[in-house]
């Protein structure tokens, strides 16, 4: 794991530091807050990716609230991806038999990103040899407000490999 935190870290999130603690989980510095990753058993998907944030002096901290704090637009891209990212590792990590893992992805990266849904995250698991039918992209509920939009990304999402859903974050 140690390798592949080093790899990752050099490549896809240079600008946000990775470090593997000694319980062997993975957690991210962004802007000051720690981040790190839970897996929530979800019905009918496997497993759910979820963000544990804490704030420089330790307290706890909302995922959605983290993306409230940030305000430049283009970083709430930027954390969805590093946050993606830190879940695979997290889940590389545990060494448990592999069961589908849900990647919640949020409105803020909808919203800044208009194409090729999957193609950064694709990249990320080509670059370490693992294939994307182990990951579902969960998509949030108020997409399917918009029946053309989400069908254009949930293609783009096919054509790199990934199945979506809706599920209850």
């Amino acid at each position: 794991l140690a390798d592949l935190v080093e790899r990752v870290g050099k490549t896809s999130v240079s600008q946000f530091p990775l470090f593997l603690a000694e319980d062997g989980s993975v957690t991210g510095i962004f802007m000051k807050i720690r981040l790190g990753s839970r897996f929530d058993d979800c019905p009918g998907l496997g497993k759910m990716a979820r963000a544990v944030c804490r704030d420089p002096f330790g307290h706890d901290i909302a995922e959605a609230d983290l993306y409230r704090l940030i305000a430049n637009g283009g970083s709430r891209a930027v954390l969805d991806r590093f946050l993606r990212t830190l879940h695979l590792l997290n889940y590389l990590g545990q060494g448990s038999p592999w069961q589908p893992l849900g990647l919640p992805v949020s409105m803020a990266l909808l919203g800044e990103v208009r194409d090729k849904h999957g193609k950064a995250f694709r990249t990320i698991l080509d670059s370490l040899d693992i294939e994307p039918d182990r990951f579902v992209m969960v998509l949030p509920a108020e997409l399917q407000q918009e029946p053309d939009r989400l069908e254009s990304i949930r293609t783009n999402y096919r054509q790199h490999g990934f199945d979506t859903r809706f599920a209850s974050l």
